[in-house]
């Protein structure tokens, strides 16, 4: 939570941060992609935090604090998985939004999005050295450590990741593998925050049109395009049929299996059914035939 905050507001000092500030933030976070859940949690926890700064003497009031609240009405999902065929488009908008000096470094952490399945801020957290999230070699296999600072859970894992990702590591000669996985992208020579890199890469969904929610807001048709958390989406979507939940929960590492199922598992039984259906020739769920069988008395 403190992260988060100095990364993308960067108060100077703690008594300037006041109500707008934390408005600003919460806005910011769900510019990440991050869960509405996600944002009350860190909320909570800054509260308490300037609470405690208040009851001894550091800070004069406590800025108020919203506390965000999910619609009843509102989707678990405000996106969904990115196709093959979508991914690619991105890949080749990439040099119109960034210049072609500066696509490579931003096609590369695309890729790493696509096939690790990590959130953007973990994805531009990995070292291959550092003390934090970080990449193990385990008898030369590629491994994901993360430190118990970075986990709800608050345990130091290791664990494996997908074997797609593990071949775009082991393509790095060794003495490269120093310092991040994955450089911050840079536009125009400027090295970009994360919060900034979140809107470039909505910013390729849009210019290759890659639609991942459609609905109505004051009686206009809207869109929503796709973010950095779709690719993670795709990730999970991609595993889901292969996998049981147990192990799908460990390579997305959700803290909870329900989150898996929810989001995953349920997702791929739809698929199912309508592969189903798609088979038989009845792709718009049309019972008339059924009704009519049913019917026929000259048939057993």
């Amino acid at each position: 939570m403190f992260n988060s905050i100095e990364d993308l507001i960067k108060p100077k000092l703690l008594f300037t941060f006041n109500a707008g500030q934390v408005a600003r933030w919460q806005g910011l976070l769900r510019d990440c992609e991050l869960s509405e859940n996600t944002i009350k949690g860190y909320s909570s926890h800054l509260k308490a935090a300037l609470r405690w700064a208040k009851d001894i003497g550091i800070l004069s009031e406590v800025p108020k604090i919203r506390m965000p609240q999910r619609a009843k009405a509102s989707k678990t999902m405000k996106g969904r998985a990115i196709t093959a065929e979508e991914y690619e488009r991105m890949l080749e908008i990439v040099p119109k939004v960034v210049g072609n000096e500066f696509a490579d470094e931003w096609r590369h952490l695309l890729h790493g999005l696509w096939w690790s399945g990590l959130r953007l801020g973990e994805a531009i957290e990995l070292t291959w050295d550092g003390d934090g999230l970080r990449v193990e070699l385990i008898d030369g296999e590629p491994m994901l450590w993360i430190p118990a600072e970075s986990q709800k859970s608050n345990k130091d894992e290791l664990l494996v990741i997908a074997p797609e990702f593990a071949e775009v590591l082991l393509v790095v000669p060794d003495e490269e593998r120093t310092g991040n996985v994955f450089s911050t992208p840079t536009v125009r020579g400027e090295t970009r925050r994360i919060d900034t890199v979140s809107k470039f890469i909505g910013r390729f969904d849009k210019e290759a049109k890659v639609k991942v929610d459609t609905g109505k807001r004051r009686g206009k048709e809207h869109f929503k395009f796709g973010s950095a958390h779709d690719l993670r989406r795709a990730f999970g979507t991609r595993w889901a049929s292969l996998l049981m939940p147990a192990d799908l929960k460990q390579l997305m590492r959700h803290d909870d299996v329900s989150t898996t199922m929810r989001y995953y598992v349920t997702h791929q039984a739809k698929g199912l059914s309508e592969r189903l259906r798609a088979v038989r020739g009845d792709t718009s769920g049309d019972t008339s035939r059924i009704e009519e069988n049913l019917h026929d008395e000259n048939k057993p």
